[in-house]
């Protein structure tokens, strides 16, 4: 598929969009909208939370959507999600994006197939590299995997001989090759989540604690108990009793 990069962190993270016509002109259209949007009313002012879309004026002075990372007192450090970067705006820059503006985000982050970073990590020298390679030209990409993110080959084809990216990292000494493993998927059992009843109080352990945010429960009837407890018991008999593969 044909695509535009629009931002470079690193080779492990860049992001891309889809050069097709269709995908160009949503994205213009949007870009267009939005800012009509924002100029025809003046937006009120507003307190946004970590992870809140709203819509965020870059140093161009145009509209576009972006998602909240960091909030503080003068302003906000936002994710541009159609296009990958991130910058810092001043409080009266932001401002709520109509819920009309709810397609989904053009941007794509991905991260380059088949290498990994010479010296353990990707050097400023190595980014540039990639900038070089691959901004402001159309790009052939092949997604190769979708776990635990998008990996994807990238190849530019506007020249008579066709350039691999990652090859190229790697011939100019800023990768290395990684061998993928390929070996069949392993699926073991579903576990589900235990869902609990709305507006009801009930009695529960807390077995793991992360953050206020962030905490782990289990219910603490007798039944659930007696549940867990032939749950490990059987699980330990299953394991001892024969010799596990060693998977991946």
């Amino acid at each position: 598929v044909e695509i535009i990069v629009s931002e470079v962190k690193s080779p492990s993270s860049f992001f891309l969009q889809l050069a097709s016509p269709s995908s160009v002109e949503c994205l213009s259209m949007l870009s267009v909208e939005l800012n009509e949007a924002m100029s025809s009313s003046k937006p009120p002012v507003s307190t946004f939370e970590v992870g809140c879309i709203c819509a965020a004026k870059f140093m161009d002075d145009s509209w576009y959507r972006a998602r909240v990372v960091e909030a503080s007192s003068t302003g906000y450090l936002v994710y541009f999600v159609d296009f990958g970067n991130t910058d810092f705006v001043s409080c009266d820059r932001v401002a709520l994006c109509p819920e009309r503006f709810s397609q989904p985000a053009q941007a794509i982050e991905c991260s380059l197939d088949g290498i990994k970073p010479l010296s353990g990590q990707w050097t400023p020298q190595s980014t540039a590299l990639l900038k070089e390679l691959v901004m402001d030209k159309i790009i052939s990409a092949k997604v190769v995997s979708d776990s635990p993110s998008l990996s994807v080959d990238l190849v530019d084809t506007s020249s008579s001989a066709d350039v691999n990216i990652a090859a190229e990292l790697v011939a100019k000494g800023h990768a290395i090759q990684q061998l993928r493993c390929e070996k069949s998927r392993i699926d073991g059992p579903q576990v589900d989540t235990l869902t609990l009843p709305n507006d009801k109080f009930l009695d529960v352990l807390v077995s793991e604690v992360k953050s206020p945010s962030c905490i782990f429960l289990q219910l603490a009837s007798k039944s659930s108990a007696e549940c867990l407890s032939t749950l490990c018991v059987e699980l330990n008999e299953a394991m001892s009793s024969s010799k596990p593969p060693v998977s991946t």
